[in-house]
């Protein structure tokens, strides 16, 4: 079966789905080589379109299921999401009231020790052995706020990998369309304005190495005279 024919079916399935999970199997399929997609055929064991619409409902199914994640406050800033393989971190806050008063450097110090924070407590909730992170193996953002370079130094110092994505790679039909993640922040946050991700393993945070990390960057924050307890609730708008 053609990549042609494969795309034709996905379109089939556009009265059942939202627009934004076909644009995104479209552009999973666009990704994909000839090579990578005689493999999957050959793992679905049919070439009947029948059998090849179910198992690309199945997959768009799991990508519903990802876009409807419920998010949980974790802190004060942050919230999480659970999907299959992943922890999403989400921060759901206004930050105008914070920068007001604090200035934007300081607000970054703020955010950064509520990260590790809220990074900290998902570690000791998976160690402990929550339920709702059986089977995750990572933490991953993407958020418009993780595109400054000094964020991202601070991410890249904690062993997390990025990427960022400009304007131009937004906006751009065929970088999009071959890029998934890239298109994911499209569909999200449109493409007006640059997005970063960021991930890290579950098994390096749990590293002797990595704690260490966490607690050198607490004690610098620490050393500006930022705690967790600077801000009042009230402070934070959602």
């Amino acid at each position: 079966m053609t990549k042609d024919q494969l795309r034709e079916i996905i379109n089939s399935l556009i009265p059942q789905y939202d627009n934004k999970l076909i644009e995104i199997a479209l552009s999973k399929l666009d990704s994909l080589s000839n090579e990578k997609i005689s493999t999957i055929l050959n793992e679905i064991r049919s070439n009947d379109e029948q059998s090849i619409k179910t198992y690309i409902q199945g997959l768009i199914e799991k990508m519903k299921k990802n876009s409807l994640m419920k998010f949980t406050p974790i802190n004060r800033m942050f919230t999480y999401g659970v999907n299959d393989t992943d922890i999403h971190l989400h921060m759901p806050v206004d930050l105008n009231p914070i920068i007001s008063k604090y200035g934007m450097s300081k607000t970054r110090d703020i955010l950064n020790l509520y990260l590790l924070d809220a990074i900290e407590r998902i570690r000791k909730l998976y160690n402990d052995g929550y339920s709702k992170f059986n089977g995750v193996s990572e933490i991953y953002m993407i958020s418009q706020l993780l595109f400054g370079k000094r964020e991202i130094d601070f991410l890249n110092s904690l062993d997390f990998k990025t990427q960022t994505y400009d304007v131009k790679q937004l906006q751009d039909k065929d970088f999009i369309r071959v890029n998934l993640e890239a298109k994911a922040a499209t569909l999200f946050f449109g493409n007006n304005a640059p997005v970063g991700s960021a991930k890290i393993k579950i098994s390096v945070i749990n590293s002797e190495e990595w704690q260490q990390k966490r607690l050198d960057q607490v004690k610098k924050i620490a050393e500006k005279g930022i705690t967790l307890d600077l801000i009042d609730q009230d402070q934070i708008e959602k």
